[in-house]
C-alpha cells in the first residue's frame, strides 16, 4: 500500500549469464511456487518463485552455432497439462515437463528462413496458439538480397503431441514481380508477420490476433486485426486498420 511501499526490500535476485552478448528474455510465467522464463541464450529457467533458488535449465532451443539471436526465447512461455510451451526465434516450438524440464517434443512451425515467434503462445482446450513473424525487412538492407518472400503465419498445434491441426497464412505466396534498381529481384505480396500474442474468447472459439506491415505488394490482412475460428482456422473477420 502506500503506506508500506517505502520498506518493501529485493527478497531475490537473478542474475541471467552471457548478459552482456544476449539481451533479449521473455516475460515469466508463475505457476504455483515455480517460476519460468525464457533468455538470449536458447533456454528456459524454471526458478523458486519464493526464494529464486533454480530447478532446473532446458537448452532445448539453445544452439552451437553462433546464432544466438535465432537460439532466443522472447516471448512469455505458456504452462498447461504440466507442460511448459515456448517458442524461439527460429520458428519453432517446444514443449517441456514442467517439473523436470525434459524435452517433450519441438516442431518448426515458421517456414521461411527468416521466421521467429515473437508471440507467446496460448493454450486453450488442449491446443496451442501462437503466431509467426519474421524479420526478412531487414535483410533488404543488403542491396544484393532478393526481397521479399516471408509471410505471416498463425498456427494451431496439439499440446499433447506437437502435431499442427492447421495453420493460415496472411498472404498467398509472393511472385516475382520485376527489379528494383538497388536490388537483384523483387518480389511480392511479402510481410503481415503476426508479432502479437493471441487471444481467444472461449463462447464463440474464436482466436483473436493482429499483424505488422508489409514488406512488399499489398494486402488485406497486415496491419489488421483477424478472428479466426479456433477449431478449423477458417476466417470469420477481418479489420485492416
Amino acid at each position: 500500500t502506500p503506506a508500506t511501499v517505502a520498506g518493501l526490500k529485493l527478497k531475490w535476485s537473478f542474475v541471467f549469464p552471457d548478459v552482456k552478448d544476449r539481451a533479449h528474455g521473455s516475460q515469466p510465467a508463475v505457476v504455483g511456487d515455480t517460476l519460468y522464463v525464457g533468455w538470449g541464450d536458447g533456454k528456459i529457467y524454471a526458478l523458486n518463485a519464493r526464494t529464486g533458488e533454480t530447478q532446473w535449465v532446458s537448452d532445448a532451443a539453445s544452439v552451437a552455432d553462433g546464432s544466438e539471436w535465432g537460439a532466443a526465447v522472447y516471448t512469455g512461455p505458456a504452462v498447461a497439462d504440466g507442460k511448459v510451451v515456448f517458442g524461439d526465434g527460429r520458428g519453432s516450438l517446444y514443449a517441456l515437463d514442467a517439473g523436470t524440464g525434459r524435452l517433450l517434443w519441438s516442431v518448426r512451425v515458421g517456414e521461411h528462413k527468416s521466421a521467429g515467434i515473437s508471440s507467446s503462445p496460448l493454450v486453450f482446450d488442449g491446443n496451442i496458439y501462437v503466431g509467426v513473424s519474421n524479420g526478412e525487412e531487414a535483410w533488404a538492407s543488403d542491396p544484393g538480397y532478393p526481397c521479399c518472400t516471408a509471410r505471416g503465419q498463425f498456427v494451431s498445434v496439439s499440446l499433447a503431441t506437437g502435431t499442427v491441426r492447421w495453420q493460415r497464412y496472411m498472404l498467398p505466396p509472393a511472385e516475382r514481380a520485376g527489379s528494383w534498381p538497388s536490388c537483384e529481384a523483387r518480389y511480392e505480396p511479402a510481410g503481415a508477420g503476426v508479432w502479437s500474442s493471441p487471444a481467444i474468447d472461449p463462447g464463440s472459439r474464436t482466436v483473436f490476433f493482429g499483424t505488422g506491415n508489409n514488406f512488399t505488394g499489398a494486402g488485406e490482412e497486415n496491419d489488421a486485426v483477424i478472428a479466426l475460428n479456433a477449431d478449423t482456422g477458417a476466417l470469420r473477420w477481418k479489420q485492416q486498420i
